[in-house]
């Protein structure tokens, strides 16, 4: 291959009579073939870089290609994995127990506090969802008093169980405001059962539309098993009642029960649960009230505590849900 050069150098620059050549002491037709085949080796030469270039050239190309796609079509992206944030529920501040040392004694009475009692489909016509309890609920709630062996007391028992014994198992049952639909499934109920309970009567309402008739109220206090207690005249909230307007209110309530024949009137019930403060404890206690009921829950009830007797309300669910 070095020979080829020197004699390519020499043809093409015309140096055949360089003496240091010695090829072009060569016959003329040796030293043609000579050139033509480095001619045609260095073609060759020539044409395989050509090739190796072209194709390098093309992998190139073609990995450039495939850069530029990867670059242009980007990978998709994995969605984040969304962990579910539970809904934090506030719990309740727990209403402070009474100081059974300031206030005792102290004893678990539960007092259990209805409104409604009756079929779903008309407290649903009525709009009257929210303060209702299912009268199938309501029997199958007698029936687990029974079953556990709870004694149905009333609110003089109430009292006087806070100084004194407690019947066994004591529970006492109220309901409030004097709707038409207790005389209609809670009394039978209670009647089958042989329980007492209490109806707090807002006395104002009574012969109205969805409420007790006197008739009907005289025949269940008739039973034994019902007392009938004060609730004011008009279901007044004594806590946004001027001091007149709330004796008013409790006294028209005391003198109409007892004109229906239903005293002594030693129990009342507080509208909305609005207690009103000391100025109210002294119109009760000049009405003859021994024990009034709150809407407080709970029932730890404290004897120097009788105008403030806690209540569970009771809604459509077992009363094991309700500690008893």
């Amino acid at each position: 291959m070095g020979n080829c050069k020197k004699v390519l150098q020499a043809y093409y620059k015309g140096l055949y009579d360089i003496e240091d050549v010695k090829l072009l002491q060569m016959k003329n037709m040796q030293r043609i073939i000579l050139i033509a085949m480095c001619i045609v080796a260095l073609g060759a030469l020539a044409f395989g870089v050509y090739e190796f270039k072209g194709e390098f050239s093309q992998k190139q190309k073609t990995r450039v290609a495939q850069v530029s796609v990867q670059t242009l079509v980007p990978a998709v992206s994995p969605q984040p994995q969304v962990t579910p944030t539970p809904t934090l529920t506030p719990t309740p501040t727990p209403i402070p127990l009474p100081d059974p040392a300031v206030y005792g004694p102290c004893k678990n009475i539960p007092v259990l506090m209805y409104h409604h009692i009756q079929p779903w489909t008309e407290a649903e016509s009525k709009g009257q969802k929210s303060l209702t309890v299912k009268n199938d609920v309501f029997s199958a709630q007698m029936d687990y008093l029974v079953k556990r062996g709870y004694t149905a007391i009333t609110p003089k028992q109430l009292h006087d169980a806070l100084t004194g014994m407690n019947p066994v198992k004591p529970v006492l049952l109220t309901f409030d405001d004097g709707y038409a639909d207790f005389y209609t499934y809670a009394y039978p109920e209670l009647v089958k059962h042989g329980f007492k309970a209490t109806m707090f009567l807002s006395t104002g309402l009574a012969e109205g539309a969805d409420y007790l008739k006197w008739s009907q109220i005289s025949e269940m206090h008739g039973s034994g098993l019902i007392t009938f207690a004060n609730h004011t005249w008009s279901h007044k909230n004594l806590g946004k009642s001027s001091l007149e307007m709330a004796k008013f209110e409790v006294d028209t309530a005391k003198t109409q029960l007892e004109e229906h024949g239903l005293g002594p009137v030693t129990a009342f019930a507080y509208p909305y649960g609005t207690e009103g403060g000391s100025l109210i404890y002294g119109v009760l206690k000049d009405a003859g009230i021994k024990v009034a009921f709150t809407t407080i829950p709970g029932s730890y009830q404290c004897a120097k505590l009788p105008y403030d007797v806690r209540r569970t309300r009771v809604g459509n669910s077992s009363l094991s849900s309700y500690g008893l």
